[in-house]
């Protein structure tokens, strides 16, 4: 197992301008590895910052402080998106809705 095996899921996350979770990081994994393993290496890796339970690549800690208020504003998109969605499933010339995360 390479180091790019286990921080897989922050460099695809770095792409988008995203810091990740454990559970996500985990998750996103490219090889399977226990939680408490996969946080340590995590932790010990020099490539890899950490803080308030999220993970993003050294240089751009700006990440980490940046995550809950995109949180915040995603909910808030899709509040909107599901009241727009309640008027227009109504009309009949629509067959479907589609909310994507771009």
């Amino acid at each position: 197992m390479s180091d790019l095996d286990v921080i897989d899921a922050v460099l695809y996350g770095d792409v988008f301008d995203c810091a990740v979770t454990l559970d996500e990081a985990w998750r996103y994994a490219r090889v399977a590895i226990a939680r408490d393993e996969l946080a340590r290496q995590l932790h010990d890796d020099p490539l890899v910052v950490g803080g308030g339970g999220l993970y993003c690549l050294a240089g751009r800690e700006e990440l980490l402080k940046r995550r809950p208020e995109r949180m915040r504003n995603a909910a808030r998109l899709e509040r909107r998106a599901r009241r727009v969605a309640r008027v227009l499933r109504h009309l009949p010339f629509v067959r479907g809705l589609a909310l994507t995360g771009s």
